[in-house]
């Protein structure tokens, strides 16, 4: 659950808690963890002056901080006479962690960066904090959106800016998996589910510009209403709220193009997506054949069944793309960032199982 998040071994100091216990004749069993752990020694890369000819180099520094809980549910809500029985385990685990400290002289680490966005790891955040590097919508005090009066389109900052928009790790994860047998057949099924964090999506950004997301569909016709209040301008010149909604129509296309004008100068918080989902992982169907079939072979066991895996969402909150994209990156660079990923792929097959 917890490991050397910026790359490399570290030294780990760790602190767990973990008690179980069973009910009901062993029909129903609970494990719960509590762990605190904190690694040290990170392999970094730390940045070196131009003067140097080098572009970095590596220590080991840093000091980051996990705690969490993990919860596992074991039972079996029905075994009857017949022969049916149903198993069922649900796992659940939080963690939460904390950038304690970098190298000297380092203020933040950039694990990875793309366009609009860079993904950090800063002391006193949680790791894979995501920042926009982009253009930021002007708000009011309550967080609504300006609108320039003259236009009927959001305000943005002049200039591109560094702002926090969000965490690419998730607030949990867990797992359901049901077990059904009865006599020669079984059925299992499992349900991945994560909840929270966040993913900055290139694809967003692409069908955006090019107005292929059905996002951009409503007020083609010239009656899109932005969401915000309307500006004036203060005394000091700055735009401020005058608590008025904005009722002005505009065409769609002028209002995305602020939004996201070209590759390079987007509104970061607009590509933000939420990762959470759930889905059906896996299903699997099982027949074993009866053993007087192969009392006359030299087999033992043999079962024929049928799987599919990548089935289909219960939930999913991610706009034209997979929200596992960002998740299964193998290194810290592409943590929370999504760019023009392929479909995930839905297997269904078939296998035969011998035992001799």
């Amino acid at each position: 659950m917890f490991a050397d998040v910026l790359g490399g071994p570290g030294r780990i100091g760790q602190d767990v808690h973990r008690h179980r216990a069973r009910f009901f004749g062993n029909r129903l069993g609970l494990t719960a963890a509590y762990y605190d752990a904190t690694t040290k020694n990170q392999i970094l890369n730390v940045p070196l002056p131009p003067s140097t000819t080098y572009s970095s180099r590596r220590i080991n520094a840093g000091e980051i901080r996990n705690h969490g809980v993990e919860v596992s549910i074991t039972g079996t809500p029905v075994r009857t006479v017949s022969g049916f029985t149903w198993d069922a385990t649900f796992n659940f685990s939080r963690n939460r962690n904390q950038v304690i400290s970098l190298a000297e002289g380092v203020s933040t680490y950039l694990l990875g960066d793309d366009r609009g966005v860079n993904v950090i790891a800063t002391p006193g955040k949680p790791f894979g904090t995501l920042v926009g590097n982009g253009f930021q919508w002007l708000r009011d005090a309550a967080g609504n959106r300006l609108i320039d009066p003259a236009t009927g389109l959001p305000l943005r900052t002049n200039a591109k800016i560094l702002y926090e928009i969000g965490n690419a790790l998730p607030n949990w994860i867990g797992g359901f998996n049901n077990n059904f047998r009865y006599k020669a057949f079984r059925l299992t099924g499992l349900i991945d589910i994560s909840q929270g964090g966040k993913v900055y999506s290139q694809s967003v950004r692409e069908e955006l510009v090019f107005g292929t997301t059905k996002r951009t569909l409503p007020g083609r016709d010239g009656s899109y209403v932005a969401e915000g209040v309307v500006a004036s301008r203060g005394a000091d010149g700055q735009w401020v709220s005058t608590g008025q909604a904005n009722t002005k129509t505009v065409r769609a296309q002028d209002y995305w193009n602020v939004v996201a004008p070209d590759k390079d100068n987007v509104v970061s918080e607009e590509m933000l997506q939420d990762a959470s989902y759930v889905t059906m992982r896996e299903v699997t169907l099982s027949y074993q054949l009866p053993a007087k079939w192969l009392s006359r072979t030299p087999i033992k066991r043999l079962s024929v069944g049928v799987y599919g895996r990548n089935l289909f969402y219960f939930q999913r909150k991610t706009d034209g793309f997979a929200p596992e994209a960002a998740q299964f990156n193998v290194n810290n660079s592409s943590l929370g960032l999504e760019s023009t990923a392929l479909p995930l792929l839905r297997y269904v097959g078939g296998n035969l199982t011998v035992d001799l």
